[in-house]
């Protein structure tokens, strides 16, 4: 998975390959049922294996610990 960071921009965030396109822009689309075929088709420098890598990217960042059960008996 390629990510670029660029926090001296407009504002913080990651982005494909060093290309600016922003993985949140992509999760959008994607959110908005655009297809990955538009997607790529769209922007023809993105790899099917960069939109797989917005998705690893989400998912890691919301991977939080689970809480025990607090109902449950000691």
């Amino acid at each position: 998975m390629q990510m670029s960071h660029f926090p001296y921009l407009l504002s913080e965030f990651c982005c494909i390959r060093g290309m600016r396109i922003r993985v949140t822009d992509i999760l959008e689309m994607l959110a908005e049922n655009v297809s990955i075929t538009e997607i790529l088709e769209d922007f023809p420098d993105l790899e099917l294996a960069d939109i797989q890598a917005c998705l690893i990217f989400a998912a890691r960042r919301t991977d939080f610990p689970r809480l025990k059960n607090l109902n449950q008996n000691a």
